[in-house]
């Protein structure tokens, strides 16, 4: 029995002779899958709410990583904006100096801090304690 190699013209033809064989299919998949998907009845459903509030009082925190080419606009711009904002705290941390300048709304000067920092916004949480000489050592190395 020989054996006889189908190329593509081959394929084509048996495509032309079941062409409606073909196109029927596929139609029947695809409505039956329409018909299929909504029939579907949906498993979840949810609700939401979304409820704002205006807060009167501000916990929040400002800090700024002190560079030459910003020194006069964190020390003297912002600082009175976030001041006039009513911004609790706002830090001006100057890498070189290995101090961080903490300006409170009232201050008009800033508290400078090399030792230790302590930050506790709430009174319900405990402070957050940064100790400077090592965080700082760890910024540049040497650590």
């Amino acid at each position: 029995m020989a054996q006889y190699e189908l190329n593509l013209r081959d394929y084509w033809r048996i495509v032309q002779r079941r062409k409606l064989v073909i196109l029927l299919s596929t139609f029947l998949v695809a409505m039956f899958s329409f018909w299929f998907a909504s029939q579907k009845v949906p498993i979840y459903q949810a609700t939401a709410a979304i409820k704002f509030e205006q807060s009167t009082t501000l916990t929040g925190l400002f800090v700024e990583v002190l560079s030459p080419s910003t020194a006069r606009a964190d020390r003297i711009t912002k600082r009175i904006r976030f001041q006039r904002a009513g911004i609790p705290e706002y830090w001006i941390v100057d890498l070189d100096a290995r101090s961080i300048e903490r300006w409170r709304p009232a201050d008009e000067r800033p508290e400078i801090l090399t030792e230790s920092l302590s930050w506790q916004p709430l009174p319900a949480h405990p402070p957050l304690t940064i100790d400077l000489p090592a965080c700082f050592a760890r910024i540049h190395g040497e650590a």
